[in-house]
């Protein structure tokens, strides 16, 4: 009993002196008690940044935590969020160094998790302009349009029935970031590799899962290591093996495809290429900038940071409109007068959908795909007046400040009307990518794949809830996600019904797998994109007999092709250089006469296939030959 009493006024004497020292050094206020060892961790319940929240609202917008041994300055106002990351950018510019970054990030080297400096800046530069720039995304947003007409035609086979949206969400993203980052997709009917895939899939959903999960032992060092912090450092370390076998595999083959190549006319276009193929052909001019090691960190980064985040939130919206008939409604409405019914909505639609817009801002703005900013100080500062030691971690708890009522009018309601006027960043009430030199380079990817991927969802169906009210309770992990799957009822496809495809009338019925290969095949081609029916069809011939398509009958259209074209049309098949090789035509023709005049003095039968095969090659041979001896001839005597 005496002993617990000693214990009570140790535990009495520490609270009131670290209170106390708080307030003679001017750091920020902190919550009572702060407990020995373990720091204010007991105060915290799941999901975190609703605690947190609970914790400024009563003690104040700016507060000192420690998360154990580790000191956290918790902001929850946009004045304070604006000081930190405006004036005090340049020291709040580093994350935090947590085991997940020193594994999963390359020891600290990867976009995410690197300290800010000169390698950083780099991995910044060549994300931002070489992969992430608007003229980079707008070359393949081909990508984007195909995968999700391609989660479209997947419904329209579900009509009806119930359907796991998170599942399709996922996938739909997945294969956007992998045909991005390696030309390669994972998930449609002419995928046969199904282990990889799963693979594939198990690697992002372990990245997102353990990448998420708040470790103990990096605010309590002790526990590294018991079994439970041993365990869990194990896993990451298993982890990051499989993703840098993966991404580094992918490499090699674009290295090996790229070597094989080369010595053949350059046959991709810029716009055709993926994002290794980019950075491996500057690797080429600065190797010292594109090593393997920042091509496999930044590819990483992309389709481990950009499946998830983007996939959360078209669940988190498409739950929001379902809840939600009238705005749905609404969203309806604006299709249907900006866009019509004669054509399906494309990316560059999305600037005629204002409401639609307002609709992915209100759903960023009620949850953000991560809802706590962390960021780490390299130097003492001041933050709203108080003092703000170097090493201590930043959270701005985003989630709080744009659900705050000083801030929002009932911010708790779904209302995208609020966002009429204004752009997605509404000072610093609003920043669901982060800001400064911390925020996310992926934005402008993401907004045109969650904006053209519901507009499409919307304009193709009617939707409806399967059962009660949609369940929005959360879930956080490395994302802020739905604890409860979106499983929606999916309808009859309103643009398949009305024929607003206007593609040709087809043979019923269309067969799984074959399709009309039963019958006589046709090739569709669309008559109102003229770039699209100048592409030859990318077949194994063309691969091999083609010259890797590099030849005039199986090359993409382009500045290769229009080359060889103009060769061919210009220097070959003119009409004077034509006529000045009509001799050759003519003694060919008279030789096969002459072959039939002697088999008629014989009275033979003779087969004309192979008279006309030999003709024509003759006169093609002798054209390709002579034409290239009087070149040099010509060549000759001018020098």
């Amino acid at each position: 009993m005496t002993m617990f009493l000693y214990f009570l006024l140790f535990l009495a004497i520490y609270a009131l002196t670290k209170h106390f020292l708080n307030r003679i050094q001017n750091l920020p206020p902190s919550p009572f008690p702060a407990l020995p060892i373990i720091g204010h961790l007991h105060l915290f319940k799941k999901p975190l940044h609703r605690a947190l929240s609970k914790i400024s609202d009563r003690y104040g917008p700016v507060l000192l935590l420690h998360f154990g041994c580790r000191p956290v300055l918790l902001v929850s106002s946009p004045a304070a969020a604006e000081e930190c990351l405006t004036r005090n950018d340049l020291v709040f510019a580093n994350r935090p160094r947590l085991l997940a970054g020193k594994h999963l990030g390359n020891n600290y080297t990867s976009l995410v998790y690197a300290s800010y400096g000169d390698h950083w800046r780099n991995i910044r530069r060549i994300s931002t302009i070489e992969l992430l720039s608007s003229n980079r995304l707008q070359m393949l947003s081909h990508i984007r349009a195909d995968e999700v007409r391609w989660l479209i035609r997947r419904l329209l086979r579900l009509q009806n029935q119930t359907a796991d949206m998170k599942s399709l969400f996922f996938e739909l993203t997945l294969n956007i970031m992998m045909r991005m980052v390696a030309g390669r997709r994972y998930y449609c009917e002419s995928v046969n590799n199904e282990l990889e895939a799963k693979k594939v899939h198990e690697i992002v959903s372990e990245s997102n899962r353990l990448g998420g999960t708040s470790n103990i032992s990096d605010f309590l060092p002790v526990m590294r290591w018991t079994w439970s912090g041993v365990g869990f450092e194990k896993s990451l370390i298993e982890l990051q093996k499989k993703r840098v076998s993966f991404i580094q595999s992918l490499i090699d083959e674009k290295r090996k495809m790229a070597s094989f190549n080369k010595s053949s006319p350059p046959v991709l276009l810029e716009e055709t290429k993926c994002l290794i193929e980019v950075l491996l052909s500057l690797q080429e001019s600065e190797p010292e900038y594109y090593k393997d090691e920042n091509i496999r960190g930044i590819m990483l980064t992309l389709y481990s940071s950009g499946t998830d985040t983007s996939a959360g939130t078209m669940e988190w919206a498409m739950s929001l409109l379902l809840n939600h008939p009238r705005v749905l409604k609404k969203a309806y409405d604006e299709l249907e007068r900006n866009i019509g019914e004669d054509r399906l909505v494309d990316e560059s639609d999305l600037a005629k959908l204002p409401y639609l817009n307002c609709i992915i801002k209100e759903t960023l703005r009620l949850y953000p795909a991560g809802p706590l900013l962390p960021h780490e100080s390299s130097e003492e500062c001041t933050v709203h007046g108080f003092r703000v030691p170097g090493g201590t971690m930043l959270l701005v708890n985003l989630w709080a400040i744009q659900q705050d009522p000083n801030i929002w009018d009932e911010p708790t309601k779904f209302k995208p009307e609020r966002f009429k006027e204004g752009g997605l960043r509404d000072g610093f009430k609003l920043m669901p990518f982060g800001s400064g030199r911390r925020g996310c380079p992926g934005e402008g990817l993401a907004m045109r794949m969650i904006g053209l991927t519901l507009a499409s969802l919307l304009q193709c169906f009617d939707w409806e809830i399967s059962g009660e009210k949609i369940d929005m309770t959360e879930k956080l992990g490395i994302t802020l996600s739905k604890a409860q799957p979106l499983q929606a009822k999916c309808p009859i496809a309103l643009f398949y019904s009305n024929k607003i495809q206007n593609l040709p009338p087809s043979p019923f019925p269309v067969l799984p797998i074959i399709g009309h290969l039963y019958t006589n095949p046709s090739i569709e081609l669309c008559p109102r994109f003229q770039t699209v029916t100048v592409l030859q069809p990318r077949l194994l011939a063309g691969r091999y007999l083609g010259n890797n398509y590099a030849s005039v009958i199986y090359a993409s259209y382009g500045d290769h092709w229009q080359n060889v074209r103009h060769i061919s049309s210009l220097e070959i098949l003119s009409p004077s250089q034509i006529q000045i090789l009509s001799h050759i035509r003519a003694d060919e023709v008279r030789l096969l006469i002459r072959r039939l005049l002697r088999s008629a003095d014989q009275d033979q039968t003779v087969e004309m296939k192979s008279l006309f095969f030999e003709l024509m090659l003759n006169t093609v041979m002798r054209m390709i030959v002579e034409v290239g001896l009087e070149r040099r001839l010509l060549r000759e005597e001018l020098d």
